[in-house]
């Protein structure tokens, strides 16, 4: 069993404080159990879970001391991209296993379109793994996850000092291929990374720039992701001024 160390100095050295944030964060985390309890009893006392299909999962993670890291937007390390990942049928069609093939977010929705019977109407990015789930023949499954981060202007931390979350913040954009055994991460402003997953899970001895097969492999391929992804020109639309204030009262606009 390898044991995960987290410095003191991403709470300011204070012990108290450490115990105080994770001890919160595992409050979230139970009240959402509860919660969801609470949602599930209720709609099947309703009669309607017939039909459905419960599929739960987060959109990221949290450092809580990690690499340096309270929150989250800064790294793609693996407590930041690895998510709890559940799907529930309250009528038996998917039998209880674990998959241990590599998904990405964009696999979900041409996954829920398939279980629902709706053609597949996307773009590509994402492929369903609803036969995996039913126990059909899958097609074939990725090989690595892709996880990006965007560049954020000016690199600047969302909170002041003296706040709950006052992390670092790092100029240019991220990118990041990971499987099961490794993990890559490209950088427009600083070095690349290497992580073998097997015996450096916790992602703590870079082994970029030693001339290991794995990261030309592995470069090439996160190169012909990235060049995919700004291939497609995105879509844009107005949003209104309410939208505006609670996307920044969220902090993801300046």
């Amino acid at each position: 069993m390898v044991e995960r160390r987290v410095s003191l100095a991403a709470f300011r050295g204070s012990e108290e404080r450490m115990l105080k944030m994770i001890t919160a964060y595992d409050t979230e985390i139970l009240g959402i159990d509860r919660e969801l309890d609470r949602l599930y009893r209720g709609l099947s006392g309703l009669s309607l879970l017939e039909g459905s299909v419960w599929i739960l999962v987060a959109d990221h993670g949290e450092g809580l001391g990690s690499h340096g890291v309270l929150g989250h937007g800064v790294d793609l390390y693996g407590e930041a991209i690895r998510v709890p990942l559940v799907v529930h049928d309250p009528e038996g069609r998917i039998a209880p296993r674990r998959i241990a093939s590599v998904v990405e977010h964009t696999d979900l929705a041409p996954t829920l379109a398939e279980l629902a019977g709706i053609p597949d109407g996307f773009d590509g990015s994402g492929r369903s793994w609803a036969p995996m789930l039913v126990g059909e023949e899958a097609p074939p499954a990725r090989r690595f996850a892709l996880a990006q981060r965007r560049d954020y202007e000016g690199s600047q931390p969302r909170s002041g000092p003296g706040s709950e979350f006052d992390d670092r913040y790092e100029s240019g954009e991220k990118f990041a291929l990971r499987s099961d055994s490794w993990s890559y991460i490209l950088r427009s402003d600083g070095p690349a990374e290497l992580y073998d997953l097997v015996a450096d899970p916790f992602e703590k001895a870079n082994l970029a720039g030693r001339d290991l097969a794995i990261e030309t492999e592995l470069h090439s391929q996160l190169a012909a992701r990235i060049r995919a992804l700004r291939s497609r020109a995105p879509e844009t639309r107005s949003v209104d001024d309410e939208t505006l204030k609670r996307l920044e009262s969220l902090g993801y606009l300046r």
